[in-house]
């Protein structure tokens, strides 16, 4: 018994093994990818620590590599242990939260404004002052009326208690009240009252400390594209120190930014404050004081006495804790005092980057480090399975479909599904669209015209015709809408040089009638040679507006970019409100078919592209767009795709991927549109789990000898049906010949 018990040991720690292996694979991947130069980390599991790791350097010059007991200055996570000291002393009853800080600073501190209000010690810790950092932080002389005349201008507009803005000056005065009330010095008493108790290695004074253990911080030049070492962030203090006024000089010390401690450390204070106040049976603070520091269960999104709370570090959980930023250094210490789990990471430089306001490798770190040791669910995919079944032949003979885009419509026995297709007779010659619709999706009804949506004669023998139709039901009025794009051919062909070409759409009500085809006007000069939003999912928000993704670019470009169109719908008419943030590429066509939703909070945008990637983007407004990524797999290593659209899929909470890319077998397909394939995107770093990868339409035939003779599957589409079916609809396209079928493949989902 005792063999098979260590044979059982010995895999599982072989698993672990693997699995960190793994892990580090990926945020080494990480650093490269955001130009880092070093990042330690601590993750913690059931209140204890299970994982501490160490990568990459120290100091550049020396080569030096960075280990788990560096010492950062870890910016503004420093707040909380200045938060603490307070509550130490309130528990001591030395002062209250409620203090008038005017009589506990030695100077008056009211804003000019508003100067029968107090300023509470509460306020500082809140930000919610009403003092700013405008005429510095480093020195009590920037807002006492006897040393700066300028002094009013260290307020703000509003009244305290009334507003909130982020102020370091708030923190450095909280530091002097610590001192004015325990009459220690401030770097001491947080080494004796928190630190030691802790047995933590680390503190506010530089020249207390060992400096061959400091992390070297870099700033990350952009105008050269290198690091410059911070050496400011480990100013000694000797000299501040032998003229030192207790209660006034503390800002040399920065309680709002200047803790040095390594991510091993700051895990255990992290954990007392997760645990309440306690760590390894020593009570720093009392659970009451705990609570108050921390925003309650219900804010979502909040700040409260140096520790915040966000959904927006990790998808779905509410995370306790606080950022920090200072001379090139990023730090994050966050924390889930109910599943009892939290993450450390500390970065001594790293290039510039941001995803929902997190600095990209804290982000994307955390995220890779709680994948990987804390949710053992991160990878499960809920997919039962993937059925494939022809809606139309046209491989040998008859009509070849193409641009088969179903939506569903609730009617009075549940949901019908609605289609858009059009023949394919060469590349980029379309018939008029038609409709079908079915009521299982194995049984469809005939293709029938839409009215409004087939060739319309122009002068000179020019025909403007309608493609890439896409629809969605519109539940505030009661509507179904559908969005194409014009083109045009002349004496019947498809030619080059197109006049300017713009996105066209059409309703059909609850009763079956169409209306006349409208142009979506959009009047900006920058899209004076095309606009399109052909081929683009996008999103009905619930007050019944649209999210539209567009392409556009103007007659003096070849480029195209990308951005949204905030639009209202009225039922018939579509009108821009307001246009997104403009993203670009440069490389041949530019940025193509954008393809838009949302999950959540969050909207997510993937887009073709023309350099040898597809990219994604996200935004919290739909409107306002990060900077587009390259689709990569999780060990950072990015996807082939050669100017292909790629779809979203959607289950519950999980993101999916539908998309072409460069594979073995599929070498000489055309744009390497065979097979089509699906994975699950991983929310926090937006990378594509490898594991979960699915053939959704496999390639058939010859993609290295004989590619001409592979149905190809570029243009495809998605849509949810229920909450139990995803169908994916494409026609095939055999580029010897432009024939082919019309597929579906139907996803069932476990639950």
């Amino acid at each position: 018994m005792k063999k098979y018990l260590s044979i059982i040991l010995l895999c599982n720690i072989q698993l672990l093994c693997a699995q960190s292996e793994k892990m580090e694979a990926r945020i080494n991947a990480i650093m490269t990818q955001t130009k880092s130069v070093g990042l330690s980390v601590a993750v913690v599991k059931k209140n204890k620590i299970i994982y501490t790791h160490s990568f990459g350097l120290k100091d550049i010059a020396t080569n030096t590599p960075l280990t788990d007991d560096c010492l950062f200055r870890i910016a503004s996570v420093s707040k909380s242990f200045t938060a603490t000291a307070i509550m130490q002393l309130v528990e001591a009853k030395k002062l209250s939260l409620d203090d008038d800080i005017s009589n506990l600073i030695g100077f008056k501190i009211r804003n000019p404004k508003f100067p029968e209000t107090a300023i509470t010690i509460r306020m500082l810790l809140m930000h919610k002052s009403s003092i700013n950092d405008s005429q510095g932080y480093f020195t009590l002389d920037a807002i006492n009326p006897s040393k700066n005349l300028a002094f009013a201008k260290c307020y703000n507009a509003y009244e305290p208690a009334n507003g909130y803005l982020y102020c370091n000056l708030n923190f450095n005065l909280a530091g002097a009240i610590v001192e004015k009330v325990s009459g220690e010095r401030f770097d001491l008493y947080v080494k004796k009252h928190i630190l030691e108790p802790l047995k933590i290695t680390g503190g506010y004074c530089v020249d207390s400390l060992n400096k061959s253990l400091f992390a070297t911080i870099y700033e990350y030049n952009n105008d050269s594209a290198r690091f410059d070492a911070a050496p400011g962030a480990y100013n000694p203090r000797s000299a501040e120190i032998a003229n030192y006024e207790l209660g006034y000089s503390t800002p040399i010390f920065s309680p709002a930014g200047g803790m040095k401690i390594s991510a091993t450390d700051l895990a255990k204070y992290m954990i007392m404050h997760s645990q309440l106040g306690i760590y390894n049976g020593q009570r720093i603070i009392t659970k009451k004081s705990a609570l108050e520091m921390q925003p309650s269960p219900t804010d979502k999104e909040a700040y409260a006495l140096a520790l915040l709370s966000t959904e927006k570090l990790i998808a779905n959980k509410t995370m306790k804790g606080h950022t920090g930023s200072a001379y090139g250094l990023f730090s994050a210490m966050f924390f889930n005092p109910t599943e009892k789990f939290g993450i450390v990471v500390i970065c001594n430089g790293t290039g510039p980057g941001y995803t929902n306001g997190f600095n990209t490798v804290i982000k994307q770190t955390v995220n890779c480090l709680y994948d990987a040791l804390i949710d053992s669910k991160a990878s499960a995919d809920p997919i039962k399975s993937i059925k494939i079944s022809t809606l139309t032949k046209g491989r040998d003979s008859g009509t070849t479909w193409f641009l088969p885009r179903v939506c569903s419509v609730p009617n009075n026995n549940g949901v019908k599904a609605f289609m858009t297709l059009q023949e394919i007779t060469g590349s980029d010659y379309y018939g008029p669209v038609h409709w079908s619709e079915s009521s299982n999706g194995k049984n469809w009804s005939k293709p029938v015209a839409v009215p409004g949506l087939g060739r319309k004669l122009l002068e000179n023998e020019v025909e403007e015709a309608v493609s890439d139709v896409i629809s969605q039901y519109h539940s505030k009025t009661n509507t179904l809408l559908s969005i194409g794009e014009i083109l045009y051919y002349k004496k019947g062909k498809f030619f080059r040089e197109q006049p300017p070409r713009y996105p066209i759409y059409i309703t059909r009500d609850s009763v079956g009638n169409w209306s006349e085809r409208k142009k979506l006007e959009w009047n900006d000069p920058r899209n004076s040679a095309i606009y399109s939003a052909g081929s683009s999912q996008f999103v009905v928000l619930p007050n019944g507006d649209l999210l539209i993704p567009v392409t556009f670019r103007n007659k003096e470009k070849v480029d195209c970019s990308v951005t949204t169109l905030l639009c209202s719908f009225d039922g018939k008419t579509i009108s821009v409100k307001k246009a997104g943030v403009t993203l670009n590429n440069t490389v041949l066509r530019g940025l193509l078919e954008p393809q838009l939703i949302q999950l959540g909070a969050i909207f997510y945008l993937t887009i073709r592209a023309e350099d040898g990637y597809g990219y994604v983007s996200e935004s919290t407004d739909g409107l306002t767009w990060s900077k587009p990524m390259a689709w990569a797999w999780e060990d950072g290593n990015a996807l082939t795709m050669s100017t292909t659209q790629q779809h979203w899929m959607t289950h519950g909470k999980d993101l999916y991927l539908v998309y072409t890319r460069k594979a073995e077998d599929n070498a000489n397909v055309m744009r390497w549109r065979a097979p089509l394939y699906l994975a699950k995107v991983n929310r926090s770093t937006m990378h594509l789990m490898q594991q979960t990868e699915r053939i959704v339409f496999p390639l058939v035939g010859d993609g290295i000898n004989s590619p001409k003779l592979v149905p190809q599957y570029g243009n495809f589409h998605v849509t949810n049906i229920g909450n139990n079916e995803s169908w994916i609809t494409s026609g095939e396209v055999i580029q010897a010949n432009f024939k082919g079928d019309m597929l579906m493949g139907r996803v069932t989902w476990k639950k």
